[in-house]
């Protein structure tokens, strides 16, 4: 049985470690920066061929298993297997793709290759051990649109942001509360810290577009030190640190919509404050992820607030980043109580109002 790998990092690692596959079995491995996949691969697996996604129609094999987590990546591999041609029941997803997007015409156009008997018979140990198994109907929610949310207004319905119903709880979210900030002539720029690569500042920069945006953001991942040190997120592991290297800022600035009202801050939090002091925010995300960086957005952007502005406040219901919680708590307990909303989106976003 010949098998493709999706993925050279940890998750691959120990399924490789499980030795259900034998080496002699493995064509290679897949990576969408083949170059980088290739040298990591070297260095740990002891050598071994990668492909690109768009060469694999070209090779022989009867399963891939994508061996990559977390969630969001599992669909942007998903989507890059339906757009090279290369979606059918070989392709093994380690955590099963059901509930794996809000949209429906999706989650329906996935899981029908999703050959549950094939891969428990195949890959009993991947089966067992990486996969999760649940029910459609049980595991996944589904949007209710009703007359009351007025979505000729929405910009995730349109072609330009069509991608971002994905996560529609906080993105439309956020659409209302734009309004609101707008409707109370809350003064000040928007920011965002967590920039990545500019998902939320895209729309930020869109709806807010008479607005400067600032974007700050290392564009090369976290302060190594304080990524070590946080013992309070489970996602501190070394594939979690690279998923965010070498972040091209100037791609970041081609994709916003208003790039002349956009002023990138690169460097690390809240050093990169320097000279906006005196600054006001009417809207603010804050997607810093580790529990000192947030804590430091906190204290920067909450006292520059202006009044009927708003900050978001992503994962702080996110299970793996348990900092972002205790950021908060310690917040609160130095400077008084925030009035807070969570919402339920993906990642657990709290809306912190003023």
């Amino acid at each position: 049985m010949r098998i493709l790998i999706w993925g050279t990092g940890e998750n691959a690692e120990k399924y490789l470690k499980t030795k259900e596959t034998d080496q002699a079995d493995l064509v290679g491995f897949i990576e969408s920066q083949p170059s980088k996949g290739e040298t990591r691969c070297k260095l740990e697996k002891g050598g071994g061929n990668v492909f690109a996604p768009d060469e694999v129609k070209e090779l022989d094999y009867d399963f891939i298993l994508v061996c990559v987590w977390p969630e969001q990546f599992i669909n942007e591999i998903a989507e890059t297997c339906m757009q090279t041609g290369i979606l059918d029941s070989r392709v093994v997803f380690m955590r099963n793709i059901r509930g794996m997007t809000l949209q429906r015409d999706r989650f329906i156009y996935y899981n029908k290759y999703q050959n549950d008997t094939e891969i428990k018979k195949c890959f009993p140990v991947f089966w067992s051990q990486f996969m999760e198994h649940g029910k459609p109907d049980t595991d996944r929610v589904l949007t209710a649109r009703t007359n009351e949310d007025v979505l000729q207004d929405s910009l995730i319905y349109t072609k330009e942001f069509k991608d971002y119903t994905n996560d529609y709880f906080r993105y439309r979210t956020f659409e209302f509360v734009a309004q609101e900030i707008k409707n109370r002539n809350a003064k000040g720029a928007v920011a965002e810290a967590g920039v990545s690569v500019g998902t939320f500042s895209r729309l930020i920069n869109r709806v807010f577009h008479d607005r400067t945006l600032y974007m700050f953001d290392t564009f090369d991942s976290f302060d190594r030190q304080e990524f070590e040190e946080d013992i309070s997120s489970a996602s501190s592991r070394e594939e979690f640190y690279e998923m965010y290297r070498g972040i091209d800022v100037e791609a970041v600035l081609e994709s916003m919509p208003c790039r002349e009202n956009c002023k990138i801050r690169k460097g690390l939090f809240p050093d990169t404050t320097a000279g906006l002091e005196k600054m006001a925010y009417a809207f603010v995300s804050i997607d810093m992820d580790l529990e000192k960086s947030i804590y430091h957005g906190l204290t920067y952007f909450y006292p520059r607030l202006s009044p009927g502005g708003a900050i978001f406040l992503h994962d702080y219901r996110c299970y793996d980043l348990q900092g972002v919680r205790k950021a908060v708590e310690r917040f609160e307990e130095e400077y008084g109580r925030l009035y807070k909303v969570p919402i339920a989106d993906r990642g657990g976003t709290l809306v912190i109002v003023k």
